[in-house]
């Protein structure tokens, strides 16, 4: 078992420069509720739900209503041209017919239809959608995943930004130092024009990475505030993010729990749909008969006080004897969309495996980089304290204390990147064998 000091501890909630401290357990709480990727994803769940109900409504009867009341009049186009044939006849008996019809009319009836067998089709077709459903919860794990690690991803940057960002400070001071310092040089003629130009171009480099430091942090927390669905960046200060004892355990353990990695789990569940798809397919294959039944009950008559009733029923059997070949071209979509599915399947098991051994030989490498910086710390360290004490005894300049002073921030600065970037290995490897228990990191 292999171990390495990383724990999650943040300071107690303070004011820097009038901003609130907001811990990244409360960032991560506050996304899980408001962010509208999960939000999409929840209502893709729903809309899936609904199909499946479309599909489960197959398998029950329906039913259907209608009634009625009409009035018209008594003479129209064809009773007045009876009328008239009959006047022409000559007839008196034919003459004194009464052509009147009798339009008014009142009804209801209720019809019952329900399909008995359609090749399986209704059976494949519900499973299929039952697996669409299945595979929108997965991918609504996946994105809460990918957004929990996005958001502890952006969480790191932001701190190493602002990090850079003290140490550019830092460094500005110096070369500002350095610079006027050269400049006093060049007045007496003591260093070249050269040497001075290097002191400029020094503090015009600090002073532009500063200005793409502070666009990048700005970036930075707009994107946090896209991945949580509220603004909470502008009025917040993030507190630095501090390591503790975190376990990784041994590389077969991590290569073990492929079979939890949940895009192979959504695969799985494509798989399953596709070869539903593909039988309901044959299912829907020419000459295959669908048998269903039809009842109907009636009333009728001139009004609802004197309906006569009457009943129908019906037996129905279909059956599709030439398409144009359109269900051969379905049942070979359905064949290849199974197949690249189960090429898939090989393709997302051998990319997990590559990103759990790239994430554990990055922690690995990371723990040595981090005992490397950690010493060269300790020389740096010492160096500054004898300049220090080379300072009180005048011997050395309040520029070379600052240049020290710096060399110290920069390494410290590298340490710190180094452990939030093994923290994101850590979380990463827990992305690749299931869900992140991010409660656990705090």
């Amino acid at each position: 078992m292999k171990s390495l000091l990383f724990v999650i501890v943040f300071s107690l909630p303070t004011t820097l420069e009038g901003l609130a401290s907001v811990e990244l357990s409360h960032i991560l709480s506050q996304a899980l509720i408001y962010s509208p990727y999960l939000k999409m994803s929840q209502h893709q769940i729903e809309a899936k739900e609904g199909d499946v109900q479309i599909a489960r409504a197959k398998f029950l009867p329906h039913f259907q209503g209608e009634a009625g009341r009409g009035r018209q009049s008594k003479d129209n186009y064809y009773t007045n041209l009876q009328k008239r044939r009959f006047k022409e006849a000559g007839d008196a008996g034919l003459a004194r017919v009464n052509t009147n019809v009798e339009q008014d009319g009142a009804y209801w009836n209720v019809t019952v239809q329900q399909d008995i067998f359609k090749g399986f089709g209704n059976v494949h077709n519900f499973k299929e959608k039952a697996r669409l459903r299945d595979i929108s919860e997965v991918e609504y794990r996946i994105q809460k995943n990918s957004l929990i690690y996005e958001v502890l991803q952006t969480y790191v940057e932001i701190l190493n930004l602002q990090s850079m960002l003290s140490y550019l400070e830092e460094a500005q001071k110096t070369a500002l130092s350095q610079k006027q310092k050269t400049d006093r040089k060049f007045e007496l003629e003591t260093i070249s024009k050269s040497t001075q130009l290097k002191a400029h171009e020094e503090l015009l480099e600090i002073e532009w990475k500063s200005v793409e430091i502070q666009k990048s942090l700005q970036l930075a927390k707009q994107h946090l505030d896209q991945l949580v669905g509220i603004p909470m960046s502008a009025s917040s200060h993030f507190p630095p993010l501090k390591i503790k004892d975190l376990k990784i355990d041994p590389l077969s353990s991590y290569l073990e729990k492929i079979s939890k990695n949940l895009d192979l789990t959504k695969n799985e569940l494509t798989i399953a749909k596709d070869r539903y798809k593909k039988r309901l397919t044959y299912a829907q294959h020419l000459f295959m008969p669908n048998l269903g039944f039809e009842f109907n009950y009636e009333k009728r008559g001139r009004k609802f006080t004197d309906l006569e009733e009457a009943w129908k029923l019906g037996f129905v059997v279909k059956a599709p004897l030439f398409d144009g070949l359109e269900n051969f071209g379905e049942q070979a979509k359905a064949r290849a969309a199974l197949h690249a599915s189960q090429v898939e399947k090989h393709v997302v098991i051998t990319t997990t495996e590559l990103d759990i051994k790239k994430n554990y030989f990055e922690f690995e490498s990371k723990e040595k980089q981090i005992q490397f910086l950690q010493k060269k710390r300790e020389r740096l360290q010492k160096e500054y304290d004898q300049v220090l004490k080379s300072f009180n005894q005048q011997a050395a300049t309040k520029t070379d204390i600052q240049a020290a002073e710096v060399k110290v921030r920069e390494i410290e600065t590298q340490l710190l990147e180094t452990k939030r970037n093994q923290f994101l290995n850590f979380v990463a490897l827990q992305k690749l064998t299931g869900d992140i228990s991010y409660e656990e990191l705090f």
